[in-house]
């Protein structure tokens, strides 16, 4: 190896870790002018390099080498033979990147470092985790002030997420300096129709806005080009790439959930929340929630996939308590998914009739059902048309002695009788002894309160405060007589 050169008399450019990089797509720029003719001219790029995979490819961060001089470019590590050439790709993979130029070259030059793809952590020992500083040597340069307008801008590239179907993401600027003198103008334009510049010239220093349409734009990756042309500097055209990709939509299944619980009779059975990615990328996700009460397993995950959702409802008075479970795709934070949760402690359980009749008792004509009139969730109490008929619903529950709850329902009645005066068919509330004697009837509805089917009512608060203390039973009880049909339905049963 011949170190002579770093150590001969030769003027040199020196950058040795000052400058970090902190996210992809910024640059860093240094002019300058050919010191000497009868000396090759040559710029190195070194950094470290985060941890990478030890089995499959290990490189993490990735710095690109771009040397201007004389209204060529040249790219760090594209060679022919000893020296370096226009055109090619850049280097992706080594750490270390160089322009080697042959003696006789003069003029000024513009050495660009782009930050192509900052993922890792390669300045440690700080809080940003995606970081990377760099050693930068340009030999046979000096340091000089441009003559004429030169532009600078950053960042150098534009990276867009959205979900299909959702809305726009956020614009993003592009901020634009004149480094040399004089004025400095310029026009933009961009090669697609989903990117949308702000405005189409300027004069530096200013910024430029852009957007990224997604409008109908089905899940897939896209590329475009916004290119910037001072209409009056040496290094023109400047192209900003642009990239947007478009994730498939996240859904749930189902897209709320409901609990119940007895209070004093322990946690409602868990229930599952499905989370489908709809499009064939796979697409990560992290859940949280926003209540103690509620709980989910997993918190993160790839669609597919399927959550176990809990309620705790230890320390928990009677009551209704909301709380939303927050999906997140990893890709596109912005683009939430809100599944809102409920639960109602309730001194009865199975108010709603959900999943079985159980603990109500029913006879008669009294069924659960699960047809197209509840009036939440998919069942309730439905005490069925019927001439002569007779039918019941009772649940027995324990009041505490401190307590002062209030009964109420939700209640639909269809009829086909046509009187207005005559309770010819009836629906009593009543409270009875653990043996079914009546201690008290709360209310009394009948075909004259008779409405639209499904169309539901609130009905109560019916004090039982009066029973406090004891074992009683919460009854529902109807009579019709042997003509014209009279149907009552009931829901949400609650005591609170």
């Amino acid at each position: 190896m011949n170190l002579g050169r770093a150590f001969d008399s030769t003027p040199r450019l020196l950058t040795d870790q000052t400058k970090i990089f902190g996210s992809s797509g910024e640059t860093h720029r240094v002019f300058g002018k050919i010191a000497q003719t009868d000396q090759p001219f040559r710029v190195t790029l070194a950094w470290t390099d985060a941890p990478g995979a030890t089995v499959s490819a290990p490189w993490i961060n990735n710095l690109d080498l771009e040397v201007t001089v004389n209204g060529q470019t040249y790219l760090g590590n594209v060679f022919s033979g000893a020296n370096s050439i226009p055109g090619g790709i850049a280097d992706g993979k080594n750490n270390v990147e160089s322009v080697f130029l042959p003696a006789g070259v003069s003029g000024n030059f513009t050495v660009t470092i782009r930050a192509t793809n900052i993922a890792g952590d390669g300045l440690p020992g700080n809080d940003d985790l995606t970081d990377q500083d760099f050693a930068l040597v340009v030999y046979n340069a000096n340091s000089v002030v441009p003559d004429s307008p030169v532009i600078d801008l950053t960042p150098s590239r534009l990276n867009f997420t959205a979900i299909a179907g959702g809305s726009n993401p956020a614009d993003q600027t592009i901020n634009l300096s004149n480094i040399g003198i004089d004025t400095l103008n310029w026009t933009a334009s961009a090669d697609a129709s989903w990117v949308i510049v702000s405005q189409m010239s300027g004069a530096a220093p200013s910024t430029l806005d852009v957007s990224a349409k997604v409008n109908d734009l089905p899940e897939g990756f896209y590329k475009a080009t916004v290119t910037i042309v001072p209409t009056n500097a040496p290094n023109s055209p400047i192209r900003v790439p642009v990239e947007l990709i478009v994730y498939p939509p996240f859904e749930t299944s189902p897209l709320n959930l409901d609990f119940a619980a007895k209070f004093g009779a322990g946690n409602p059975p868990c229930q599952t929340l499905n989370i489908v990615n709809v499009g064939s990328a796979a697409q990560r996700w992290t859940a949280s929630v926003d209540a103690p009460w509620l709980m989910i397993s997993p918190t993160s995950g790839t669609a597919p996939s399927t959550l176990t959702v809990s309620a705790n409802v230890s320390g928990l008075e009677v009551g209704t308590y909301y709380a939303t479970i927050i999906i997140t795709p990893t890709a596109v934070p912005e683009s939430i998914v809100i599944v809102p949760a409920t639960l109602i402690v309730d001194r009865l359980a199975n108010g709603g009739f959900e999943g079985t009749a159980a603990p109500w008792i029913l006879s008669g004509v009294a069924q659960r059902s699960t047809a197209i009139y509840p009036h939440t969730g998919f069942g309730y109490l439905l005490m069925e048309a019927a001439n002569s008929s007779s039918g019941s619903a009772y649940q027995q529950l324990t009041l505490p002695r401190s307590v002062s709850p209030n009964l109420s329902f939700w209640l639909n009645v269809s009829s086909d009788e046509t009187t207005t005066t005559a309770q010819n068919d009836k629906l009593f509330v009543e409270v009875c002894n653990t043996s079914g004697r009546v201690l008290k009837t709360l209310a009394t509805f009948s075909n004259l309160n008779k409405t639209v089917s499904g169309l539901f009512t609130q009905q109560g608060n019916y004090s039982l405060a009066g029973f406090a203390g004891q074992t009683m039973r919460v009854q529902f009880r109807t009579t019709t007589n042997s003509s014209l049909l009279t149907t009552f339905r009931i829901d949400d049963v609650s005591v609170k």
